[in-house]
């Protein structure tokens, strides 16, 4: 159904002025829950049923998402209303952003955090390392830091 609604954004001259809004997972009607889970690279910060979760470094120059229209498709942002600090996340570290179209993302420690498309099961961490859309995506630690690759 995502890809199905996906497919019908407002298209005009070219693929570049597709609506970012029809790219985007549909924000979370309730709260988000941050924790923990151990991974073959440490402990990183997973959602509430245990996807991965990424920050982008050309987030870097700020708290803003830099990832929009395509990047969104590849890169979902976690959008909810607010976050739940779980297991191993400090709730003093978790906050929200305002995206372009009024959604709200979740950041950690100010990083906006996002899913990898390409992580399709619990556990896994394909996306980290991937360089794409200006930047390399990388799983966070409970305190913050990025997990290098």
């Amino acid at each position: 159904m995502l890809l199905a609604a996906a497919a019908c954004g407002q298209v005009s001259a070219g693929a570049e002025d597709i609506d970012d809004r029809s790219r985007e997972v549909p924000p979370t009607m309730t709260a988000a829950t941050l924790m923990t889970s151990p991974t073959d690279r440490g402990t990183v910060v997973v959602d509430g049923n245990g996807r991965t979760l990424y920050m982008f470094t050309a987030d870097l120059a700020g708290s803003q998402s830099s990832c929009h229209d395509a990047c969104v498709t590849e890169w979902p942002p976690l959008d909810a209303p607010a976050a739940h600090a779980g297991k191993g996340v400090a709730s003093m570290s978790i906050s929200t952003i305002e995206r372009p179209h009024g959604t709200e993302q979740i950041t950690y420690h100010e990083h906006p955090l996002y899913y990898f498309a390409g992580d399709d099961h619990v556990g896994d961490t394909e996306g980290h390392g991937a360089t794409s859309f200006g930047g390399t995506w990388l799983m966070l630690r409970p305190d913050g830091t990025p997990v290098r690759p």
